[in-house]
């Protein structure tokens, strides 16, 4: 394969200004008979009129069809290929006439037939090489539709792709407005999930949430910018289904043919219809078994003809009989675009094992500055569930430049603006401001029930109040801290509990182990005890990234033992800012990894 650094032809894209021709790379006589050779004799191939072609993919100018042999259904169908315009930029484009929507696996409601994900289309291949790879391509589909195809394996690909087929001729009136967000996995193969629709204060559009209880629900309602929307309880419907459906239901008899297979789903979905005041609810579905789990959804409006009066002018039950009555034809069914917004979905699209593993863990980070908002914000992303920021400071003009906070929130405390933006970014993220010094009594719940400790303070009364109250329990303890100009950072951690942290240190708190020298220059700020340690956000993340990787290697690695990392920067940059290495590092590397043991207290 050809990679996509290194075109093969560098004019190949200048080209395209001249016409699709020269921009093929490959003579549209040369397909042609490249075509030709594959289906084994000439004259097979009839070109396409321009208006076909125009018709299929807009702009392209060469294209032929190509008859095929009967197919499982008796049909006869042709295959016809178009060489797109930015060809081979863009893969060539095959079409099935007549359409076979929901009879072949990969045709699609427009007769395309999808030969890979966009994502795997073999466009840095060479012009001849992508027609042979899509020439195979269409021979695995038409191995699965032919007269003596096992029909096995061609249910099995439809099931494979089920989402796919499932809305793709609903149109109009047949979807439902607003998206759908699944945001907590439901408990059980067939269960009630609660529901909130809310005003998206950012695009001005409503969103369906649906989740297992109505409080998985709150955080989101409340981010998406409408706190006070109503959840109801049971507002919608889960069912886990054992076979893959094939195309969304239309009307209500086809959602009981939908729900057939399980007595569950049918009673719970009558017993919405029988409400007494009947209101929109939602069916969310999924296959059992499939991997990973992808999702669907319909909404089921109450639609009643004008002889069914409101409850306020007629009794309850006569309306109930009334409903009950006209309830076939009353009901509107629409697809409701939904995707899932769970944790597992969210940090991997639930293929990401280690993500799943650190939802349950919990983390507590001393100091929110700098430094320590990079480290919360991509521990959060990596997928830790439960979050104590501990930051007595509040965001000063002179933060912004290396701080993940904005100016929106200047004069507020750092642990509460970092906690309310990591909400914003994760709604399901469970996290603690604590505004407090780790040694203030209110902070000591922070160093209790919590599966790892981390400082970035840079605070030695900070770092020497957590290595004590430690000490004598079984909560790892993380240091981190970053030198001059960030082109050092260190992460040590004690796992044993043996107090070897302090020996990393002087009596006044000083690395013992720095890895940078700088000239005689204080870097102090008019003031009080005022001072500032330069260091660039760029370097800072690096920093950050050494943190967070120790962190999760202690939290997932019940063997890790006792170590100090330490990230070294450029050499280069560093001597341009004035400073030199203490140890150099090996030559001809810009920025490197030491891992050492941890001293011994004596």
């Amino acid at each position: 394969m050809q990679s996509r650094g290194k075109l093969r032809n560098p004019n190949r894209w200048a080209a395209l200004a001249e016409g699709p021709a020269a921009a093929t790379g490959l003579p549209p006589a040369r397909a042609h008979a490249q075509l030709e050779r594959h289906f084994g004799r000439a004259g097979v191939l009839a070109p396409l009129p321009r208006a076909v072609i125009d018709k299929a993919v807009r702009g392209a100018s060469h294209g032929w069809s190509l008859p095929l042999p009967m197919d499982y259904l008796g049909q006869s169908r042709e295959l016809r290929l178009i060489l797109p315009p930015q060809f081979p930029a863009e893969p060539v484009q095959a079409f099935i006439h007549p359409v076979a929507f929901l009879e072949w696996p990969h045709a699609e409601s427009d007769g395309h037939l999808c030969l890979w994900p966009e994502a795997l289309a073999p466009v840095a291949y060479t012009p001849e090489a992508q027609i042979d790879h899509c020439l195979e391509r269409i021979q695995d589909i038409l191995a699965l539709v032919g007269v003596d195809a096992d029909a096995g394996r061609r249910e099995a690909e439809f099931a494979r792709e089920w989402l796919s087929y499932w809305a793709q001729r609903v149109e109009g009136s047949y979807r439902a407005k607003g998206q759908g967000l699944l945001v907590t996995p439901p408990s059980s193969e067939t269960t009630a999930l609660a529901t909130c629709v809310v005003l998206n204060r950012g695009t001005q559009q409503s969103s369906l949430l649906l989740g297992s209880s109505s409080a998985s629900l709150h955080s989101w309602r409340e981010v998406l910018g409408d706190p006070k929307a109503d959840i109801t309880d049971e507002g919608a419907l889960f069912v886990s289904l054992t076979q893959a459906p094939i195309g969304a239901p239309k009307t209500l008899d086809d959602v009981r043919k939908l729900l057939a297979e399980s007595r569950n789903a049918l009673a719970m979905l009558d017993q919405y219809l029988r409400r007494p005041e009947p209101a929109p609810f939602w069916i969310v579905v999924a296959v059992r078994g499939a991997c990973p789990q992808v999702v669907a959804a319909l909404e089921l409006a109450p639609n009643p003809p004008t002889a069914v009066r409101p409850a306020h002018q007629r009794d309850q039950k006569r309306q109930q009989r009334e409903w009950q009555r006209v309830a076939a034809h009353a009901w509107r069914v629409r697809v409701q675009s939904i995707e899932r917004a769970d944790p597992a979905w969210i940090h991997g699209r639930s293929f990401d094992a280690e993500a799943i593993a650190l939802m349950r863990k919990r983390v507590t980070l001393i100091g929110c500055g700098s430094l320590g908002g990079l480290v919360a914000q991509a521990l959060a992303h990596a997928g830790i569930g439960h979050l104590t920021l501990v930051d007595p400071e509040k965001l000063e003009p002179a933060n912004l430049g290396r701080h993940v906070l904005d100016a929106k929130v200047l004069g507020q405390g750092k642990a509460q603006a970092l906690a309310s933006h990591l909400r914003d970014q994760l709604p399901h993220l469970n996290v603690r401001p604590m505004p407090y010094r780790i040694q203030d009594p209110p902070s000591a719940t922070a160093l209790e029930n919590t599966d790892l400790v981390i400082c970035t303070a840079a605070d030695w009364p900070a770092e020497r109040y957590a290595m004590n109250t430690l000490a004598d329990r079984s909560i790892p303890l993380l240091l981190s801290w970053a030198e001059p100009h960030a082109l050092a950072g260190h992460s040590a951690v004690d796992i044993s509990g043996e107090r070897r942290l302090a020996a990393l240190f002087d009596q006044d708190g000083l690395s013992i182990r720095r890895r940078t020298h700088w000239p005689e220059v204080a870097w102090a700020l008019p003031g009080c005890a005022a001072s500032h340690q330069p260091g660039t956000f760029n370097r800072l993340q690096h920093i950050a990234g050494l943190i967070v990787e120790h962190a999760i290697d202690v939290l997932l690695e019940p063997a890790s033992c006792d170590e100090h990392r330490i990230w070294l920067g450029d050499g280069a940059t560093l001597s341009r800012l004035g400073g030199a290495w203490i140890d150099a590092p090996p030559t001809n590397t810009r920025a490197s990894v030491i891992a050492l043991p941890l001293p011994h207290a004596s």
